[in-house]
């Protein structure tokens, strides 16, 4: 049974869909940490910019990760779509965290565990970078 009952087309073999998706990877990490960078300096107004391209990130990632499982489901390779799902259900747990520690600290910024939060949402984001790299 597949794991995933629609994929987008397949665009590419598997080792380049592999490789895009780490680029990608690369890319949401960095966009993760400029969102961690901008909530956590004096001023909050760089917050929505790097929220902003972070969903983009986020966005080319998912796609993109779409389309490795389905060059998985392609050449025949359950093992690796499955990792590649279960990767971006992972990388969606911890964007969501990020995203909802961010509001919480913006909401307020004095809350004693408002940075904390951001904080440890920022260390899992690098977790699952390791994942895809």
């Amino acid at each position: 049974m597949a794991v995933i009952q629609k994929l987008p087309p397949v665009k590419c073999n598997i080792i380049e869909a592999r490789s895009r998706l780490s680029e990608r990877a690369v890319e949401l990490n960095k966009a993760a940490g400029d969102i961690v960078t901008a909530a956590t300096s004096t001023s909050t107004q760089q917050i929505a910019p790097a929220s902003h391209r972070f969903s983009r990130a986020y966005e080319d990632f998912v796609e993109t990760g779409l389309e490795a499982a389905s060059a998985a489901a392609a050449s025949g390779d359950s093992a690796v779509q499955s990792e590649v799902v279960s990767g971006l259900r992972g990388v969606s747990t911890v964007a969501s965290r990020l995203l909802v520690a961010t509001k919480a600290l913006l909401v307020d910024p004095n809350a004693s565990d408002a940075k904390n939060q951001l904080t440890a949402a920022a260390r899992c984001r690098s977790d699952y970078h390791g994942h895809f790299h």
